[in-house]
C-alpha cells in the first residue's frame, strides 16, 4: 500500500466500526493526500477507554493534505484536531462545513471541549487552512482561533461563509478580521474572508 498517495473516504453510515481503527489508518497510513467525510472522522472520535476521553493512536506521517467534507455528522472541533494531531507534517487542511454545525451537545460541553483544549498539536508546517460553509458560530470560530493558535507557519487563512447567509457580518463588525490576527502565532498570516 506504500504506492497509495490519494485516498477517499466516504462513509455513508457508520457500519464500517466492524472494521477496528488500526485496519483504516493502516490502509492509508502512506498517502500525501486525504479526503474524507465527517462520517468517516466521527468513527475515529475519541472514545471513552478506562474512564478516560482517549483520541486515536496512530501517524499519518505522509499527510500533506486534508481535505473534511462534514456532510450529515456529529462532529465538533475535538474530532478534526484530535485526528490532525497524528498528521505532525499536514501542510493544507481544507474543511468544507456545508449547511452542517458542529455538534454542541451534552459531549462538547462535559468531555470534548477539555480534551480540544488540552490538545497541543505539532502545526509546524501547516501553511494553508480554507474553512467553506463559515457561518461564524462559536464552535467555528473556536476552532479557527486554534488553529491560528498552533500553526506558527501560516501564510493564508480562507473563510467562505455559507452561501450569502451572513454577509451582514462583514459590514457591521469589521474588528473580526483584527481580532483573527491578534490569535495568529505566524509572523504575518493572509487572513482571507468571503462570502457568496
Amino acid at each position: 500500500m506504500q504506492l497509495l498517495k490519494e485516498a477517499i473516504l466516504n462513509f455513508r453510515t457508520r457500519s464500517y466500526r466492524n472494521l477496528s481503527q488500526e485496519e483504516l489508518i493502516l490502509e492509508v497510513a502512506y498517502v500525501n493526500v486525504l479526503t474524507v467525510n465527517g462520517t468517516f472522522l466521527e468513527g475515529l472520535s475519541p472514545r471513552f477507554v478506562d474512564s478516560e476521553l482517549r483520541g486515536p493512536q496512530f501517524l499519518l506521517l505522509n499527510l500533506k493534505e486534508f481535505n473534511l467534507s462534514m456532510g450529515i455528522s456529529h462532529i465538533n472541533p475535538c474530532d478534526i484536531v484530535v485526528f490532525l494531531e497524528n498528521c505532525p507534517f499536514v501542510e493544507r487542511i481544507f474543511i468544507d462545513l456545508g449547511d452542517s454545525s458542529f455538534e454542541n451537545g451534552y459531549y462538547w460541553v462535559y468531555h470534548a471541549k477539555e480534551k480540544f483544549e488540552q490538545c497541543n498539536p505539532s502545526f509546524k508546517r501547516l501553511k494553508i487552512i480554507e474553512v467553506k460553509g463559515f457561518k461564524f458560530r462559536r464552535l467555528e470560530i473556536e476552532m479557527v482561533k486554534f488553529f491560528l493558535e498552533k500553526a506558527r507557519s501560516l501564510e493564508r487563512l480562507a473563510l467562505v461563509s455559507s452561501k450569502n447567509k451572513y454577509p451582514k457580518f462583514f459590514s457591521q463588525d469589521v474588528n473580526i478580521y483584527e481580532l483573527f490576527l491578534s490569535w495568529g502565532k505566524s509572523p504575518k498570516p493572509k487572513i482571507e474572508m468571503f462570502w457568496r
